[in-house]
This record gives C-alpha cells, structure tokens and sequence, in this order.
C-alpha cells in the first residue's frame, strides 16, 4: 500500500468536504502547499467521477 495521497483523491475530497481554503489558510507559507494546491485547482475541471458512489464510500470509511 502507497503512502501518498493521488492528486485525484485530494479533488474527490476537497470535492466533499472542502478542505482546500482551510489548508491554503493554513499553509499560506509553504511553498510546496501552493505548488500542490494550484496544480490541484488546475487539474479539477477535468476530473469527471461517480460523486454520489464516492459519498459512499466515504461515508462507509468514516463509520469503521
């Protein structure tokens, strides 16, 4: 099992539970955050996936 976080999962997640401006806020003076941060915002309109199936799973991860 990777120890990384896909670019992809961070959408999915910001997506759902909008944690992007939280940690843009916190982070404001990390330099590697706003590298992360803006490739992410950059790459979201293209990432099409199944929303109500991905609340799912979220869902079923955070009840165990």
């Amino acid at each position: 099992m990777q120890k990384t976080v896909s670019i992809e999962t961070m959408i999915i997640l910001d997506d759902l539970i909008q944690f992007m401006e939280k940690f843009d806020t916190f982070y404001k003076d990390d330099h590697i955050w706003k590298k992360l941060s803006r490739k992410i915002r950059k790459y979201k309109p293209f990432l099409k996936y199944d929303k109500d199936k991905m609340k799912q799973i979220l869902k079923n991860k955070m009840t165990k």
